[in-house]
């Protein structure tokens, strides 16, 4: 078995990055098995109809496909009656209509491994940048000059808070690994959107400049690590998308790993038999 994973297709954003895709696409149909499995960790495109064109760039994948979402894939108009809740169900459908397993959903087991999936989220403990009051990440707004606004204050829809929505992805991570452990898998394989581990992210941090250190914040939690670090002994892999860089890192002897691409070139990361991590730029 090899388990291949992308991250951050966003279909639809450059024409160079589209023409990437198509290629990272064709080479898993020309190498792929029915024993390997594909991982798509969210971020697929700007609509609908994009995600469910982007799913259909894999249909000559030969072996187990499975997916979870973005924050991109949460977005909705704030003057639609659709929530970001609802449109998630709705992908999840959508997923399994285009034979992807919704993770979120659904763990899954192949053989004696466990596949573990969630979007994951953020709590503000990645942002390190000093002089930073609490309201500015609430409104996701630079305070200094109001330059820079993340995008989820404006497309993001749901009746939760994030460090509420960071903590229930957080308890899903944890129910899903100790429902695999149960079910005999040997090792289990963790794939999400958002950052896992503050490792991943770019150092020193006092090289990056302020304002990145404040956008920080919305990549991830320390949440994830903590419970990863729970199951260390289960869990060989972490993957994750959504900072568009490579990154690695051991962890108490989990490999974590950050699937590079952004909106002009993608990334392929492979893990084979063996554990080992290969990667491939489109």
């Amino acid at each position: 078995m090899r388990i291949y994973i992308a991250s951050d297709l966003h279909l639809g954003t450059d024409p160079r990055g589209d023409r990437s895709a198509a290629n990272l696409a064709a080479h898993l149909t020309r190498v792929s098995n029915p024993e390997d499995v594909l991982m798509l960790l969210g971020d697929y495109a700007q609509d609908d109809q994009g995600v469910e064109r982007c799913l259909n760039m894999f249909n000559g994948f030969r072996g187990t496909k499975m997916a979870v979402l973005g924050n991109h894939d949460l977005w909705v108009k704030r003057d639609g009656r659709r929530t970001s809740l609802e449109r998630r169900e709705q992908l999840h459908d959508m997923f399994s209509r285009n034979d992807f397993h919704p993770l979120e959903r659904e763990a899954v087991v192949i053989g004696d491994i466990g596949f573990v999936g969630i979007t994951g989220w953020y709590d503000y403990s990645f942002g390190d940048a000093p002089g930073i009051p609490f309201e500015a990440y609430q409104t996701k707004t630079y305070p200094k000059d109001g330059s820079v606004r993340w995008g989820d204050a404006r497309f993001i829809r749901w009746d939760h808070t994030d460090e509420e929505v960071t903590q229930q992805q957080a308890n899903l991570l944890d129910d899903q690994i100790k429902r695999l452990t149960a079910h005999g898998a040997r090792k289990v394989i963790v794939g999400m959107h958002h950052v896992p581990s503050k490792a991943l992210l770019p150092q020193p941090r006092w090289l990056v400049p302020h304002n990145w250190r404040f956008l920080n914040a919305f990549l991830g939690s320390d949440r994830f690590e903590r419970v990863v670090t729970k199951h260390a002994g289960i869990v060989s892999n972490v993957v994750c998308g959504h900072i568009h860089r490579t990154a690695q890192a051991n962890i108490q002897g989990t490999t974590y790993t950050a699937v590079g691409g952004d909106y002009t070139w993608k990334q392929l990361v492979a893990i084979d038999g063996g554990g080992q991590v290969l990667i491939k730029n489109f």
